[in-house]
């Protein structure tokens, strides 16, 4: 099996990472892999600098690890969550999987070598939060030979429990329940009930922290030092104490003895997926591929309430919307995380009912009216970086696929298709944006005219990041895929529209901030800027987004 395994996991990374572009697209690639380069630079930056000055407030009492333990945590948490769809798609919708059953293959095998490839997918989420907190806190410590190999090895085992976790929720979904009968139906409730299970899990395990967690026990632990907290922050997560634990002690046999046994709770919840996925896997892969369809007979009285004429742009969005709603994949990682960011915003203040003294500072804070301007600026902000979550627009050319080729005989302008695909993502950003904001309304009781003000001045600027994310996809488009989680979640594209909405976001609270702009002027400022930006893009949209759409080749 050992050799079957790396084999199969060889193949599977060729075929996930192959890059089979020439010529002019080559170029594109590489100037698009630049432009990310330079892109990342600016994150990295505001990164190091919040995380050093984090570690020298806590160092100060000698509770500099909480920045490892937080760290390992959270990315444990964001790797459970975002794997739930990566394991649904990769180990039951992929194309290779009709190809790779037949094979006088185990289980254990085929959703071992998944396993391992969507790990290495994961690195890069370590990258952009855990990769971070390992290099200022080296830097910051004076760090020895041990550490950074202590450091190495934590970094490539944080995936493992939290992906053994999701596998183990979506397998017991698959094996157990009749809606894997149809393929479509299945994808998007199972997807939709392995993410609420993660994020009740979190919501749980957060409780039962909070619940042991003794005040006098605390301040015993700020008087002691010594990294004492590292152990409370870790429960939020299973087996992260013992890996923060590990490099924070990585000069003592404490540390080794942690190391290893994290690396046991590891190694036992790989051995406890794979025995489960010899059992469960098999029954419930077999059969999938095959899809259920309703018949139904189609009326005059129907047919007629269908036909209606209507103005083509809109024909055309209400497909795009149509498409989105209707394809789990995209309804899971482009609509409903619309609805799920709200939930996550008022988790900490669900899950952590004794931190109500500071949520009313809060408050306070908010109705004083003494912070107006800035309140807007970072609504504004947050409300745009929001908007590239749901990666609409950054991947609507993407999401065409091999099929693309069919829109360059469709009797549609290119304007037409393009601006469809625009509005479909304005349309999703929004109401996405517009229920962040309720949610910011009821928990940190910010005014309704600051409310109404954030969400007018928000429609310039997601029209603007869904402009800058077709406009990236058209200049760097991913039709190379054999399944719809690679065109949405292995694509680079919304990413780099991601730093640019943080990056005009930051410009702008740094701008409130320096220059001390009021309600009103914030307002009138960014719906001059960000309107004149528009018809600019509308202007490129129409006249090089259009010959980039038409130079597109399959």
């Amino acid at each position: 099996m050992d050799n079957k395994l790396f084999i199969l996991t060889k193949t599977l990374l060729k075929n996930g990472f192959g890059l089979k572009a020439t010529g002019k697209r080559k170029v594109r690639q590489i100037i698009f892999a630049v432009l990310i380069a330079l892109c990342v630079i600016p994150y990295f930056s505001t990164i190091f600098y919040f995380v050093s000055g984090m570690y020298d407030a806590l160092k100060a009492i000698n509770q500099e690890g909480v920045i490892l333990s937080l760290g390992i945590a959270f990315t444990s948490f964001t790797i459970l969550f975002f794997g739930i769809f990566y394991v649904i798609n990769v180990f039951y919708f992929a194309d290779d999987v009709e190809n790779l059953l037949p094979l006088p293959l185990k289980p254990s095998a085929i959703i071992g070598s998944k396993f391992i490839v969507t790990v290495i997918y994961e690195y890069i989420t370590e990258i952009f939060i855990l990769l971070p907190l390992l290099i200022v806190y080296s830097y910051k410590s004076g760090a020895t030979f041990m550490y950074y190999i202590y450091a190495l090895l934590i970094f490539i085992l944080v995936p493992v429990v939290p992906l053994s976790m999701a596998s183990i929720i979506v397998m017991a979904i698959m094996r157990f329940t009749s809606i894997a009968k149809n393929r479509d139906r299945f994808k998007m409730v199972s997807g939709i009930i392995a993410m609420f299970t993660a994020v009740s899990f979190n919501i749980a395990i957060q409780r039962l922290a909070s619940k042991t967690v003794d005040p006098s026990e605390v301040q015993e632990m700020f008087i002691r030092g010594q990294n004492s907290l590292v152990e409370l922050v870790s429960r939020i997560f299973p087996g992260a104490k013992f890996a923060a634990l590990s490099i924070v002690n990585n000069s003592d046999i404490s540390g080794l003895i942690n190391l290893l046994i994290f690396i046991l709770i590891n190694a036992v919840s790989f051995i406890i997926f794979l025995y489960i996925g010899e059992m469960w896997y098999f029954r419930g892969v077999i059969g999938i591929s095959e899809n259920a369809a309703k018949r139904k007979k189609v009326t005059s009285d129907d047919l007629s309430r269908v036909s209606i004429r209507q103005s083509v742009l809109k024909a055309y969005t209400i497909k795009e919307l149509k498409l989105l709603f209707r394809t789990p994949i995209y309804f899971m990682n482009c609509v409903l995380i619309n609805f799920i960011l709200p939930v996550l915003m008022v988790l900490p203040f669900i899950t952590q009912p004794q931190n109500g003294a500071e949520l009313d500072s809060i408050r306070v804070l908010m109705r004083s009216g003494a912070f107006e301007g800035i309140i807007v600026t970072i609504g504004f902000a947050a409300a745009i970086i929001i908007s590239t979550f749901n990666s609409i627009t950054p991947t609507s050319i993407s999401r065409e696929g091999q099929n693309f080729y069919v829109n360059k005989f469709l009797p549609v302008s290119y304007k037409t298709q393009i601006m469809a695909k625009v509005l479909s993502g304005v349309i999703i950003s929004f109401i996405g944006v517009v229920i962040a904001l309720i949610s910011a309304a009821v928990f940190l009781s910010i005014p309704v005219h600051l409310i109404f003000m954030i969400a007018v001045i928000s429609l310039f600027g997601i029209v603007f990041t869904s402009f800058t994310g077709v406009l990236i996809d058209l200049f760097h488009p991913k039709l190379n895929w054999d399944n719809e989680q690679r065109a949405v979640k292995q694509n680079l594209n919304p990413v780099f529209n991601m730093f640019l909405a943080l990056i005009f976001g930051g410009a702008l609270i740094w701008a409130s901030i320096t220059y001390s702009f009021n309600a009103v002027s914030t307002c009138g400022i960014i719906f001059l800027v960000f309107g004149i930006a528009d018809l600019v893009l509308y202007k490129v949209i129409s006249t090089m987004g259009v010959k980039l759409f038409g130079d597109i080749e399959v």
